[in-house]
């Protein structure tokens, strides 16, 4: 009988671990544009660099959240440790300029937690993040990046790396390969 009860409670534990990491699997593809784009089950994140008619590199990270998603806003006054968060490290070839601008592309009508104090602190809809890119040479390099936030209700850590490249003018954003 003992090792029927052990049989189940082993079987039990590897389906409940299967589920969790087919949850929180991410897909990564490039493409057109040379956009990255990672899709999960509560979200899909795009990101890519746009060039404006000033030649002004901006950094574009598109958010659409799915399945009842959300995340803390980059703008939250409040130090939240997952708020959503973006990074370059340290590089001699280019930085961010100023603040990471939200747009949310649309409003939400209800607040899905009316007794959480402070709700506007979190997203609940899809939002543009767009971060102005201080380029300080007109040479080639790569620069490696990461985009870090806790998405609800999962419950996660999500650490994005990515790789920009710039050559000949133009910067493209890919996996970042080590």
């Amino acid at each position: 009988m003992t090792k029927y009860i052990a049989l189940f409670i082993t079987f039990l534990a590897f389906n409940i671990g299967v589920e969790y990491l087919n949850d929180s699997s991410q897909q990564i593809n490039i493409k057109e544009n040379n956009a990255l784009i990672i899709t999960d089950s509560l979200y899909n994140l795009k990101i890519e660099v746009k060039k404006t008619e000033d030649n002004i590199f901006n950094l574009v990270i598109s958010v659409d959240l799915k399945n009842g998603g959300y995340y803390v806003s980059p703008n939250t006054k409040k130090d939240y440790k997952g708020k959503f968060y973006t990074d370059f490290g340290s590089y001699k070839d280019v930085s961010f300029k100023g603040e990471l601008q939200e747009n949310k592309l649309e409003k939400s009508t209800t607040d899905p937690f009316p007794n959480v104090e402070d709700p506007e602190n979190n997203v609940f809809e899809n939002a543009i993040f767009t971060q102005e890119l201080n380029l300080k040479t007109t040479d080639e390099f790569f620069v490696m990046g990461r985009i870090q936030f806790v998405i609800e209700p999962r419950c996660t850590m999500e650490q994005i790396p990515f790789m920009i490249t710039f050559k000949n003018g133009k910067m493209i954003v890919t996996e970042a390969k080590c």
